[in-house]
C-alpha cells in the first residue's frame, strides 16, 4: 500500500487504492477483478489499516472525503518501501 502511495506522488481516494491493491494482489487488470474484492479491500482499508496508519502519522487520511497520501519525508519509511519494491511484482496495466 505504501509503495502504491509513494508511485501514485499524489493524494489517492480510498476507493483508488483499494482497486491499486485487488489488481495487485490478483495480478491482473481491474477489469478483471472482482467488484466484491475491490469493496473488502475498500472495508479494510477504511475501517482498519487507513486510521492505524493515520494514528502512525505514515499517511494523511481525510475518512470523510476518502482521500488519503503518505505524510511528509520518512527516510526510514522510504528505506523500506523502496527495498519492499524491489521485491513485489509490476501492477499489470
Amino acid at each position: 500500500m505504501l509503495a502504491i502511495l509513494a508511485d501514485a506522488d499524489r493524494t489517492l481516494t480510498a476507493q483508488d487504492l483499494a482497486k491499486e491493491l485487488a489488481t495487485r494482489e490478483r495480478e491482473r487488470p481491474i477489469t478483471d477483478v472482482s467488484g466484491d474484492l475491490v469493496t473488502e479491500i475498500y472495508g479494510l482499508l477504511h475501517h482498519v489499516h487507513l486510521p492505524a496508519l493515520a494514528a502512525a502519522n505514515v499517511v494523511d487520511y481525510d475518512h470523510e472525503r476518502g482521500r488519503v497520501e503518505r505524510t511528509g519525508e520518512t527516510p526510514e519509511l522510504d528505506a523500506i518501501v523502496a527495498a519492499c519494491m524491489q521485491l513485489e511484482p509490476a501492477s499489470p496495466s
